[in-house]
């Protein structure tokens, strides 16, 4: 079976997303160094919080790379981590709820769940 190509579209989603991720972990680096060159005992506690905020945007920086390159392997177990990723996006009303309620639709269809089973034929073969 050839890989569906809203499994593709999903996968460059995953990878855009961790992209823009990327972007927002140099920022908050950049806000971090910035913050302890300043200094001042107020920067301690912010430079912490920013510490934990760029962990946080790293970790799913990593799931939607991984997600995104399973997802284009064909690997169940990317169909349940983009699953996952769709449900924690769903409170980010409306973007967020729109792409993870479809995201989860799709990946549900029992079409799509037998695509993962079966072997996955590239153009070449």
């Amino acid at each position: 079976m050839k890989r569906p190509d809203g499994i593709t579209v999903l996968s460059v989603y995953h990878f855009v997303v961790g992209a823009i991720l990327a972007l927002c972990v140099c920022a908050v680096l950049a806000i971090l160094v910035a913050a302890f060159l300043d200094g001042s005992p107020d920067a301690a506690i912010a430079g912490i919080v920013l510490a934990l905020a760029a962990v946080m945007l790293f970790i799913f920086l990593a799931a939607n790379v991984a997600a995104g390159w399973a997802l284009l392997k064909m690997q169940a177990w990317g169909r349940w981590l983009a699953i996952a990723l769709a449900a924690i996006s769903l409170p980010g009303f409306p973007v967020g709820t729109a792409i993870g309620g479809t995201s989860i639709w799709y990946l549900l269809q029992p079409q799509i769940k037998d695509a993962f089973q079966g072997p996955i034929i590239t153009e070449g073969e």
